[in-house]
């Protein structure tokens, strides 16, 4: 365990306000974004993920961008431009995304990711390759702690962490 340490900004982990205070900022951000793409986007929130999808083009998914970075300069919050990226199924319109920038860069496109613990393919081809790897680790630790002369309980912090 660590040092103890005064925490001054954010929320206490488990406050019941937390997720009440988080909405609002996140309700007029997506008001904003429906607004700049004449709601041919559609903005998507999972806590204090925002995700934008469209079936319109690059268009209108160029604008709310834009309106998502004015939001976060008015609100004077930082984007996390290296944690985004752009996805499509069609080839053409992969295409078409590399040419969007977002917080200051080349928007990152993506034919499979990560998303909330589930590998998500975002193509035809799926990518077994990362599934086979991230497998194949997975069934490492599991042997490695199903060996580990401790408890059950204590054998799951040994896998989560």
């Amino acid at each position: 365990m660590g040092e103890f340490f005064h925490s001054f900004v954010g929320f206490f982990q488990g406050c019941p306000l937390s997720m009440s205070i988080l909405a609002a900022p996140v309700t007029v951000w997506a008001d904003a974004v429906e607004d700049a793409s004449e709601g041919l986007v559609t903005p998507v929130t999972s806590a204090d993920d925002a995700n934008l999808m469209t079936e319109h083009g690059v268009r209108p998914l160029r604008a709310a961008l834009r309106a998502t970075e004015e939001f976060a300069e008015l609100t004077q919050q930082e984007v996390a431009g290296r944690k985004s990226f752009g996805w499509a199924v069609r080839k053409g319109t992969r295409r078409r995304l590399q040419r969007l920038r977002f917080a200051g860069a080349q928007l990152r496109t993506a034919a499979a990711a990560r998303i909330l613990g589930a590998q998500i393919s975002f193509s035809r081809a799926r990518k077994l390759g990362v599934v086979r790897t991230r497998y194949a680790k997975a069934a490492t630790r599991a042997r490695r702690v199903a060996k580990a002369p401790v408890a059950s309980q204590h054998r799951l912090r040994l896998v989560v962490g």
